[in-house]
């Protein structure tokens, strides 16, 4: 593989792994929003409250695994983009 291909498909990568992280944040604000709202409202009635996260309990925790994934997703991205950075500053210095 010739350095400029090389080159091209790591920046091409890099621009992709920032439009995922963007993504992923803006993602991240609005469940924040949703739980918050959530919160507040099952505050108001807390017998309800209790009745739903039992009904619920495997929907929650299956969306705890996810946020645990969405995480561990967005840590591995930030790191891959380091990476990058520094593999397109090498190539550059070469």
């Amino acid at each position: 593989m010739t350095t400029i291909n090389y080159r091209s498909t790591l920046r091409e990568r890099l621009k992709n792994r920032e439009e995922w992280l963007r993504d992923y944040l803006i993602y991240n604000k609005h469940n924040v929003i949703t739980n918050r709202v959530t919160n507040e409202t099952q505050g108001k009635v807390p017998l309800a409250s209790i009745l739903l996260k039992i009904y619920f309990l495997p929907t929650i925790i299956l969306k705890f695994f996810s946020d645990f994934r969405g995480r561990y997703y967005y840590n591995k991205c930030t790191r891959e983009i380091q990476i990058i950075k520094e593999e397109l500053n090498e190539n550059e210095i070469r």
